[in-house]
């Protein structure tokens, strides 16, 4: 059987909008929140859903049954080749935002490798709830920050160290990508990078050098990894039966100049 389509979430088919919401102030430990005027999406992990915008609806409903009753997407942790990257660009004890968060594979794994406050944010309720379970039982509560939301309705206060967009970007319809890449550099502190993994039999060769030159935020910016192909071994259940995967991730990396 071919492989899903975003291994970090599953099988179903991406959500048309990017994930992503504000931050104005560190919310409380297993707080979630929406940019103005957008209601609560989720407070508390045992509490029920609250109202959602138009916008957070549509990006979560391929994916709330994904993570219903505390399944988990293939893998606990980033693919190796990825964690590489982390390890390399991500300053430790930094301040990261995780866009696409879902069930927080990226996010716990950079809180607690790597000691990095994390904002992480996600569409549906129960990936932030799984997320802020993961988190905790990882003894990294208070490092994670979870906002239930999507991209382009978020507001924020800029000044991130690193800000990551793992199988999330390539999904983004094409009219949202040059926005969303946009907001996501505008939001860097000089020196900070944007790490984006990528699928490549799905967008074209350097498809995010690309948007970068399109952007208001490209004389500020410099690609310093370009479509790079990472391979990687991934091992799921298909039908009940094991079933390998081979492939490999296309990453860039946008650094911010100082």
């Amino acid at each position: 059987p071919p492989p899903p389509r975003n291994p970090q979430r599953g099988p179903p088919p991406p959500p048309s909008t990017p994930l992503s919401s504000s931050r104005s102030a560190p919310a409380p430990l297993g707080t979630a929140f929406l940019s103005k005027p957008l209601s609560l999406c989720l407070k508390g992990g045992s509490q029920p859903a609250m109202q959602k915008s138009e916008a957070a609806k549509a990006a979560a409903d391929e994916w709330e049954s994904t993570y219903e009753g505390g399944k988990t997407v293939y893998t606990e942790a980033p693919f190796p080749c990825i964690a590489e990257i982390f390890k390399t660009h991500i300053p430790k004890k930094s301040k990261v935002l995780d866009l696409g968060a879902g069930y927080g594979r990226d996010s716990v794994w950079v809180a607690e490798q790597l000691g990095c406050s994390v904002v992480a944010v996600e569409p549906t309720s129960n990936g932030i709830e799984q997320l802020k379970k993961r988190a905790e039982s990882q003894g990294v509560g208070a490092q994670v920050e979870t906002v239930c939301g999507t991209t382009l309705e978020w507001e924020h206060e800029g000044g991130f160290d690193a800000i990551l967009m793992d199988s999330v970007l390539s999904f983004v319809s094409a009219e949202e990508k040059p926005a969303t890449v946009t907001k996501c550099l505008s939001a860097l502190r000089p020196g900070a990078v944007f790490i984006v993994v990528s699928h490549p039999e799905k967008d074209d060769a350097k498809w995010v050098s690309k948007l970068v030159e399109g952007s208001s935020e490209k004389s500020s910016v410099e690609v310093i990894m370009d479509d790079a192909e990472h391979p990687y071994t991934m091992t799921f259940e298909e039908d009940g039966k094991p079933y390998t995967h081979n492939g490999h991730w296309s990453v860039t990396i946008v650094k911010k100049k100082a």
